[in-house]
């Protein structure tokens, strides 16, 4: 071997050990919001019985979830509602010129304009549900702490 083709194939071989790929890798959407949550706010329009609620969100594949709607009154059990395939999606925000957090919008309905539960990077630990009743255009966001 000569002494450029020595110098190149050194070069290349160099060259490939610095390059780095500069990639991020995202957690799995739906086990990252998974968890047991409590509502903090009462006398909001919802979708079963006021009262104790929790909110169940458990991880059932990568990018979906179940979500369970529990009242309790006087300490026994009044009324569930259970989204089955919810899909959790993931959303990039930028916090500052260098930072950026992440976001997850979990849709419960295909329709994905009503009925969404958020998990924003402003407000750690909290889930907001967006709740819009049958036949009505405004809907309210139902706010649930994670307990």
């Amino acid at each position: 071997m000569s002494n450029p083709t020595l110098l190149i194939t050194t070069a290349l071989f160099a060259g490939a050990i610095a390059c780095t790929k500069s990639t991020l890798s995202l957690p799995n959407p739906a086990p990252s919001v998974e968890g047991t949550y409590q509502a903090q706010v009462s006398g909001i329009p919802f979708p079963i019985k006021a009262g104790d609620i929790t909110l169940t969100i458990k991880s059932v594949a990568r990018d979906t979830a179940e979500v369970s709607l529990r009242t309790i009154i006087d300490g026994q059990p009044q009324d569930s509602l259970t989204y089955k395939s919810a899909f959790v999606a993931q959303q990039i925000n930028r916090t500052s010129v260098n930072e950026s957090c992440i976001s997850y919008i979990v849709y419960l309905m295909p329709s994905r304009e009503s009925n969404l539960l958020t998990l924003t990077c402003s407000e750690t630990n909290i889930v907001g549900f967006l709740y819009t009743p049958v036949g009505q255009q405004k809907g309210a966001v139902i706010k649930f702490k994670k307990i």
